[in-house]
């Protein structure tokens, strides 16, 4: 007789900490700027499956606290920062016994304020981030219902295509005429 599998309830229990948004994106970081794989990173901290870094990052495990610099230095992202988040993840409260009162991270309740979030998931200052990346969160704060704006990932597809065939869409819109069209197609 087969017994039945049990699965967690959350497969990724780590997944919307700060910690695990910090490694996620400076792993693809690592990727996109120094050609570093998630198989050349593990190797580099000694471990033997890249799953373990990709579990991590993902949020399916926590980041150890004792690897936590020597992680965020292979991946060249601030390694207090990154740190604090790693304490942070495994135990908030904790964190916010170890931060000192009144600190610019954080705001009422003990959650960091939004400019420190952007800052450690971007692995640096604002003021080092592109000029493409900081026109978009120039736009996002001023639209009011910016969440129309975005993409869903499923989404990204199709609108890659669309500016593929109309480069001037992200100027000029479609026209009244295109939109019917597009809308009559996937009627």
């Amino acid at each position: 007789m087969m017994r039945e599998r049990v699965l967690p309830e959350n497969p990724y229990p780590y997944a919307d900490t700060i910690a695990a948004d910090m490694l996620r994106a400076a792993v693809q970081r690592a990727g996109e700027q120094r050609g570093l794989s998630l198989r050349r990173l593990a190797k580099v901290l000694g471990y033997k499956q890249a799953t373990v870094l990709s579990h991590m990052a993902n949020g399916r495990i926590p980041i150890p606290l004792e690897r936590a610099t020597e992680i965020a230095e292979a991946v060249d992202m601030p390694a207090a920062d990154f740190f604090r988040a790693a304490v942070a993840q495994r135990n908030p409260a904790a964190m916010r016994l170890l931060e000192p009162h009144g600190s610019a991270s954080q705001e009422a309740g003990g959650h960091m304020n939004m400019a420190t979030q952007l800052v450690e998931l971007a692995g640096s200052s604002l003021d080092d981030l592109s000029e493409e990346q900081k026109q978009v969160l120039r736009e996002v704060a001023l639209d009011r219902n910016a969440a129309r704006r975005w993409l869903s990932p499923a989404e990204i597809p199709l609108m890659l295509m669309l500016r593929r065939l109309r480069p001037s869409l992200g100027r000029n819109g479609l026209q009244r005429h295109e939109l019917s069209a597009i809308e009559r197609a996937l009627s």
